[in-house]
């Protein structure tokens, strides 16, 4: 990704409307006027959040995967004060968040368990 410039809180709170929609999620700003309309989950789940840090919204929703499909189409920038912006929520041992209603943890690349084994993963790919 290109670089992008800074932007201010303030400068993010102006942006809170239909048609000019900004939200900030993990320090990134991601401009989400014409993507609002398209959104899966409605626009006014965008609209409820626009011109804010959505973070903890976002993730309590999605993946990290999602935010890393869409930021190369809806970035503009860094908000103020990020730090390296991380793209994803670990817990303090270094292990990916889940989105609280429950993603398999078999998904999570480098998730490792003496219980699954070839035969579940064959069986999730069958499925």
């Amino acid at each position: 990704m290109a670089d992008h410039r800074v932007i201010s809180v303030a400068e993010l709170s102006k942006h809170s409307s239909d048609g000019d929609l900004w939200i900030a999620v993990d320090g990134h700003v991601l401009d989400c006027s014409k993507f609002a309309k398209l959104h899966p989950g409605s626009k006014q789940a965008l609209l409820d959040v626009a011109g804010k840090d959505a973070t903890t919204e976002f993730y309590a929703l999605h993946r990290s995967e999602v935010l890393t499909k869409y930021l190369p189409r809806l970035k503009i920038g860094i908000l103020e004060g990020a730090e390296g912006a991380p793209v994803t929520k670990m817990d303090s041992s270094g292990i990916p968040l889940l989105p609280p209603y429950c993603t398999n943890p078999a998904f999570v690349p480098g998730w490792k368990s003496p219980y699954y084994n070839e035969s579940h993963e064959a069986a999730r790919r069958a499925a």
